[in-house]
Parts: structure tokens; C-alpha cells; sequence
């Protein structure tokens, strides 16, 4: 209330929004939103405003703030213990002498006397506070409290009278400018906005669904793969547990491990900033108990970095777990059909719902995940009538991968539809559903091949591709140091590099000396 009362008029004054940027001391582009940390810990006068918003309302912004997540969802409790360890009055004072120093910057800059006095003003009550907050840090933590939350009204009420006039006139913007380290326009520029035109959503599947417009999937695993993704629209990057066949170079997806998974998890993250990331929970992560698939999907979005996970159904235990999951906040993909972690008890990559009983199963599971809270289904290899049945029976998107068109969606890895592996291993596990929409394979072995003929022939890397000069002076001066050091071999070397670099032999000379 004596907050709201004192400090109604200060807050409406003109630029109100500019004079809180400029008492941080963190770049304006980060301090809501970007990954560089330049010692935002509750310091510069700015946060003795936000002393009066509740610490828990603090404690959760500090999460996207200080860290440069999108989400509150990342920090851990040790993350945490750090910022609440960070309240004390000192950190306060080495806030307020911080400024000093940099109004003392600014002052000096000024030519004008007027203005100086101006600064002057605003100097001597920087210089109060920080004494009494000398003060205050010598007595018991009970009496630094008492002294003050008194202390920082009476400031609000002071520099709302004197700084009025100061911020009105000219050259503000010079010293908004001083008072910070970064660009003024971008101080509260945000995280980045989960909106459908900036990055896909729940929300944004759902309107999709909604419109009968298809859903694009693509399984990928590192950055370099997410980056086309990314470029490319993709709706959805899934991070498969198929890495550990893909890239990993098992035959089966059951060995890879959570804190495999996570490493590919947070490649991703970093390449895809559009797609709506879902993370897969590898074998042996969830079928225990509904706390451990709870913990392990928890993982997946604080440590790799995902929006939500994906698991395989079927079994009543598993559907539990997405159950689960989806009670602690997370938002779950379903698997049905061909499930690869099943593979001991389906006798190995077999399609799925074939005959009656198994069709009518692949529905009744779909069903039975979509009732646990799943947003989406994956099918896998199932006839198309099955998948066409399942999607007209549920309210969510299906995505289909060997399931035919009459999915919502459709899903294929990155790497089998760029044709990106051709030897007999990867032939050997690449589904007959897959379109392979380039032959990337192909062209990387021929610029392998290039490259190994190129070195080996001396050819590469020629002058072209030796960008890194030494003037002739230097080069002189070089060769006699070398000689002084007895390394006569090293400057001939040394001597001869020089002259061929500068004048590099045509094809055909080269060629003739070759012949030679």
C-alpha cells in the first residue's frame, strides 16, 4: 500500500520504463530471455523495486531471468539454493556502489554545469543509501530487515521528487544509456514467445487437427539435423530412441541409455528453435513404477531440453505411466502398434493389426492413451484401414510411420528419408515404408572418395586453401632464425613452401613435371 501510494506518480512519469532498464547492469537483451550471465544476482537498484513484489513471484522469474530458459521448468532446487543465498543487504550495497561508479563515468563526460548539479543530486542519494546499507550489514540479520524496507521507501519517495525533472530533461537518454552495458531497446525483450508464428505448440497441433491439415514429424538426433528442421518447418522434431540404431549402430533401440538420450536431446534443442521437441524414454526408464516414469520424463524436459515426451503403449502398466506423467505437468505422445521396445514379446519388427484381434487392440490402446491425457499417437506399421480406423476414433492426432496416408500426420527419420546411410548394416534395418527423398549417402562417399584421392595426389589443400600469409620480410627474417638455431633443414623447407605458395605451378606444368 505505502509502496503504491509514494510511488504512483514516479511510475507514470515519462520514460518510467527506460529509467528501470538503465539501473541493470546485465545486457538489455538478456536480461528476460538470453543465455549470458553478466552477474544478474538480485543487484542494481532495479531489483530494490521488485523487493516489493512477493520473493516467491521473484524466485520464479529468477528461473527464465537469470538462466535464459523459455520455461520455469529447467532450474533445479541447488540452481535455486544459490539465488536464495543471494538475498542479503551486502549484495545490495555492492548494487548501489556499483552505480556510483558509474555515474561517476557519466558525470565526467558532461560539459555542461547544469547537468552536472543534475547528476549531483542523483549522486548523493546513491551515496546515502549505500552508507546506511554499510551500516545495516554490521547489525543481526532481524535489524538489517527492520532498517531496510523503511529505508528503500524513503528513497522512492526522495528520488521520485528529484529525479521527476532530471529524467525529463536532456540528455536523458545519454544517461539511461550510461547506466547499463547493453542496448536500451532490448532490456525486457523476453524469452522467446511460444506462439504458433514463432514456435510450435500443443496449441498450434491442435488448430492443425482441427483444420485437417497434415502434421509433418521428422526423428532427428544432433544439432546439424535440427538446423534443417528447423529451416525446413517441421512441425515436430521427435528425438527417437532409434539413435541407438542409427547412430549408435545397435540392432535393436533397447541398449541406449537416459543419459545417451539426453545428449542427443540437448543437441537438438540447440538446433531447433520452431518444432515442438519431443523426447523418447528409452527402454528400462519407465516400466517400474509411475514415480520412475514421472523422474525420467522430469529428465527429459529440465536436462535435454524438450517440450515433452513421448513413450510406447500397450501394456496397462504403461499407460499408467503416461497417466502419470501427464498428472505431473508433462505432455506425453503415445506409441502404438509396432513398438520396438516389445520386440522380445512380439518376436521381433513385426507389423501390428493384421488380424481381428490385433487390430481391434491397436484401437482399444490408442483409445486407453488417449483417455491417460496423450495429446498425439504414433501408429506404427499397421495395415491403413486400421490406422484410418484408430484416427476417426480418436480426438487427437494420429502420426503414422508405415501406417499409410489417412493419419493426421506422418513421421520418418531424418536419416532414411535424405538416403543418408548406404551400407549393409543400415540396409539391413531400414523399414520398406521409408521414401528416400535424396540420396545423401551417395554423394557423401563420392566427396569422400575425392577428398582421399585429392590428398593423396598433393593436390589438396593448394593455395587456394592456405588463406594464412607471412610477408616475404618476415619470411627472410623467419629463415635466419631458423638458420641461427642450426635448423638449415627447416629454413630450406621453410624457403621452398614460400616460393610455391606465392607462385603456385599451372595444371599443366604440373602435369609435366609429374611426367617427368
Amino acid at each position: 500500500m505505502a509502496f503504491s501510494t509514494i510511488s504512483r506518480a514516479f511510475l507514470a512519469s515519462r520514460p518510467t520504463s527506460l529509467f528501470l532498464r538503465c539501473m541493470s547492469n546485465v545486457p538489455e537483451n538478456t536480461v528476460y530471455g538470453g543465455p549470458k550471465d553478466h552477474g544478474y544476482n538480485y543487484h542494481r537498484a532495479v531489483h530494490i523495486w521488485t523487493l516489493r513484489i512477493s520473493i516467491s513471484a521473484m524466485s520464479v522469474i529468477r528461473r527464465m531471468v537469470v538462466h535464459g530458459y523459455d520455461t520455469t521448468l529447467p532450474i533445479s532446487v541447488d540452481e535455486m539454493l544459490v539465488h536464495c543465498r543471494s538475498r542479503g543487504s551486502m549484495e545490495l550495497k555492492s548494487a548501489f556502489d556499483g552505480d556510483l561508479q558509474l555515474i561517476s563515468t557519466y558525470e565526467s563526460t558532461l560539459s555542461v554545469e547544469k547537468e552536472k548539479k543534475k547528476i549531483e543530486k542523483i549522486k548523493g542519494l546513491w551515496e546515502f543509501v549505500s552508507k546506511v546499507l554499510s551500516l545495516v550489514t554490521t547489525k543481526r540479520r532481524r535489524r538489517r530487515t527492520e532498517i531496510l524496507l523503511p529505508l528503500i521507501l524513503v528513497f522512492d519517495m526522495a528520488f521520485s521528487t528529484i529525479s521527476r525533472a532530471f529524467l525529463a530533461s536532456r540528455p536523458t537518454s545519454l544517461f539511461l544509456r550510461c547506466m547499463s552495458n547493453v542496448p536500451e531497446n532490448t532490456v525486457y525483450g523476453g524469452p522467446k514467445v511460444q506462439s504458433p508464428n514463432q514456435r510450435v505448440t500443443l496449441t498450434h497441433l491442435r488448430q492443425k487437427h482441427k483444420k485437417g491439415e497434415p502434421i509433418t514429424v521428422v526423428t532427428a538426433y544432433d544439432y546439424p539435423s535440427a538446423v534443417h528442421l528447423d529451416t525446413a518447418g517441421i512441425d515436430i522434431c521427435l528425438v527417437g530412441d532409434s539413435a541407438a540404431m542409427v547412430v549408435h549402430g545397435y540392432d535393436t533401440t533397447l541398449p541406449i541409455s537416459v543419459d545417451e538420450m539426453l545428449v542427443h536431446c540437448r543437441a537438438v534443442a540447440r538446433g531447433a528453435k520452431r518444432p515442438l521437441l519431443i523426447g523418447d524414454l528409452p527402454f528400462g526408464s519407465y516400466e517400474s513404477s509411475s514415480t520412475q516414469a514421472v523422474d525420467t520424463a522430469v529428465r527429459i524436459l529440465k536436462e535435454g531440453g524438450m517440450d515433452a515426451i513421448k513413450l510406447e503403449g500397450g501394456s496397462p502398466s504403461r499407460i499408467n505411466a503416461a497417466k502419470a506423467i501427464v498428472e505431473a505437468g508433462i505432455a506425453v505422445m503415445g506409441h502404438v502398434g509396432l513398438t520396438p521396445q516389445a520386440i522380445s514379446v512380439l518376436g521381433g519388427f513385426r507389423p501390428q493389426g493384421k488380424n481381428v484381434a490385433s487390430a481391434v487392440k491397436v484401437v482399444e490402446t490408442a483409445l486407453a492413451l488417449q483417455e491417460a491425457g496423450c495429446f498425439s499417437v504414433v501408429l506404427e506399421c499397421v495395415p491403413p484401414p486400421v490406422a484410418a480406423a484408430a484416427t476417426s476414433a480418436l480426438r487427437i492426432p494420429t502420426i503414422g510411420i508405415g501406417a499409410g496416408p489417412f493419419c493426421s500426420g506422418q513421421v520418418l527419420v531424418y536419416h532414411d528419408l535424405l538416403g543418408m546411410l548406404q551400407h549393409p548394416h543400415h540396409a539391413k534395418v531400414t523399414p520398406k515404408f521409408c521414401k528416400q527423398y535424396a540420396r545423401v549417402g551417395d554423394v557423401i562417399n563420392k566427396a569422400l572418395v575425392e577428398y582421399k584421392e585429392e590428398v593423396s595426389s598433393g593436390k589438396f589443400p593448394g593455395p587456394a586453401f592456405s588463406p594464412y600469409k607471412i610477408s616475404s620480410t618476415d619470411v627472410s627474417a623467419f629463415l635466419n632464425e631458423l638458420q641461427k638455431l642450426g635448423l638449415d633443414k627447416a629454413a630450406s623447407a621453410a624457403a621452398e613452401a614460400s616460393e610455391k605458395i606465392e607462385k603456385p605451378e599451372s595444371p599443366v606444368a604440373d602435369e609435366q613435371r609429374k611426367s617427368d
